[in-house]
């Protein structure tokens, strides 16, 4: 939530602006292994079935961002409003 704060903030300033996606794509890539690792030792007894429901849960989350980003821009919010709704999504 605070990498899509920041990204608002800097959203006017190129520079800034590609460092903050830049930081934001590294932040986003680094949770999934700590993540995997912590659902497969909660999971021990059914780990292949918990290894095939990670990836699944992560590609819904991206399916349903990305339809609630298409609605939002239908609907006539600017792009500027996307980061807003994703920080608020992740409270």
């Amino acid at each position: 939530a605070v990498t899509l704060a920041v990204i608002y903030a800097v959203s006017p300033y190129p520079v800034p602006m590609v460092v903050a996606i830049t930081v934001w794509g590294g932040l986003s890539f680094a949770i999934g292994t700590p993540i995997q690792t912590r659902i497969l030792t909660w999971t021990a007894d059914a780990s292949n079935l918990a290894s095939s429901l990670i990836p699944a849960g992560f590609n819904v989350g991206i399916a349903l961002a990305a339809s609630l980003g298409a609605a939002m821009l239908n609907a006539g919010y600017g792009y500027l409003s996307l980061p807003v709704v994703g920080a608020l999504a992740m409270l």
